[in-house]
């Protein structure tokens, strides 16, 4: 149920108490925020403090309260207005016209027409990268010094590259921006759009591609402040109602130790019920959480432009590529295959297999009168 908020708080809380038959309850509370006014830091800040609560409450602490916060969301929202006049408004926005400067729109092969009109129904395909690779997968992002945002997010950019055929390409990814410590228990909406651009290069290593990545993303996040919606009106883009200005695909990385939820009260086990992964912004949002069974992949897609089977096979292609990938570092990353040893067989030699017997005495001509003689009435 949509939110109404000229009526109500971006805020939902339900309890339910289900009842089994033999009378024992199970009791659910069931907590929505609208993005307008949360973000992911902020479900983290709550559950902690609702926590904080809780526990107060078990106890017969009726006195409890939490430290009285030194700011408000209020107070954020005129420094981030305050901070971006003058010469460092000129300065950020100097950098983000000169990075992406005649940037190329991505084009992914769909299985159906572009809607004139984008319509946000999405759906998801999941799974997860076994562990050994993802160990190698992050020891490969240490030994080169570059974190493991950069290097999956390189991987990303190569299979777009791939299934595009474009040497340009322009990733969306979330910023937490919150880089000062007062913003750190407050709730709100504080993250920002940043935009990678990758430019991939036949003769370049994947070595090679994933430092220049880190080097752009260190110096995107040393420009990250700047409000995406305000990068939009500055750089005069033009709005196209079918897709998303700037770039077509989100990407995020999540990294995650020991269960969060261990430490919370006995009696509250805080758990996602569910995602509605019913609608999508862009045409690929490829979220990433980083954990000690392994990196776990979510691919949400429109269904206005894709086919759950293609979104499937793309998450295979995508494993089979990282795969090579971190087999050799050093050779060219778009000379790698997208298949595996089965799809490449079906695709060369079973496909291929088209031998007919063919009777070698007759004419082209002759066979062409027996086909007519035979369906005379057929196109």
């Amino acid at each position: 149920r949509p939110f109404d908020l000229e009526k109500e708080y971006p805020l939902r809380v339900c309890f339910y108490e289900v009842l089994d038959k033999e009378g024992e309850s199970d009791r659910y509370v069931l907590i929505m925020m609208h993005h307008i006014a949360s973000d992911g830091w902020s479900e983290e800040v709550f559950t902690s403090e609702l926590d904080s609560y809780y526990r107060a409450y078990t106890s017969g602490d009726t006195a409890f309260e939490l430290p009285e916060l030194p700011i408000q969301y209020s107070d954020y929202a005129v420094w981030e207005r305050a901070a971006l006049t003058g010469e460092v408004l000129s300065e950020k926005l100097s950098y983000w016209e000169t990075r992406l400067s005649g940037f190329e729109t991505l084009s992914l092969p769909t299985d159906h027409t572009r809607p004139a009109v984008f319509d946000y129904k999405g759906n998801s395909v999941g799974f997860v990268i076994r562990e050994d690779l993802s160990i190698e997968l992050r020891e490969l992002a240490q030994g080169q010094g570059v974190t493991l945002n950069s290097l999956m997010l390189s991987s990303v950019a190569v299979l777009l590259g791939k299934y595009s055929g474009q040497d340009d390409i322009l990733i969306g990814s979330p910023h937490a921006n919150r880089d000062h410590y007062q913003t750190e228990n407050l709730i709100g909406f504080f993250i920002n759009t940043l935009v990678n651009r990758v430019r991939l290069d036949k003769g370049q290593s994947f070595i090679d591609l994933i430092k220049d990545v880190h080097r752009d993303q260190v110096d995107a996040q040393a420009h990250q402040d700047f409000p995406f919606e305000q990068l939009l009106e500055h750089l005069s883009v033009e709005r196209d109602l079918s897709r998303h200005p700037l770039f077509q695909v989100m990407f995020s990385l999540q990294s995650f130790g020991e269960n969060e939820t261990d430490t919370l009260s006995e009696y509250l086990q805080p758990a996602i019920l569910g995602e509605d992964n019913a609608t999508e912004k862009y045409d690929l949002s490829i979220f990433m959480d980083d954990s000690n069974t392994g990196i776990a992949v979510q691919i949400s897609y429109a269904t206005s432009l894709f086919a759950k089977e293609t979104i499937e096979r793309m998450a295979r292609h995508y494993l089979t590529l990282l795969e090579r990938l971190v087999a050799d570092v050093t050779s060219s990353y778009l000379s790698h295959s997208l298949l595996d040893t089965s799809s490449y067989r079906t695709v060369v030699h079973d496909w291929n297999a088209t031998d007919v017997e063919y009777p070698k005495g007759e004419t082209v001509v002759s066979l062409f009168e027996a086909q007519v003689e035979s369906t005379p009435e057929a196109i």
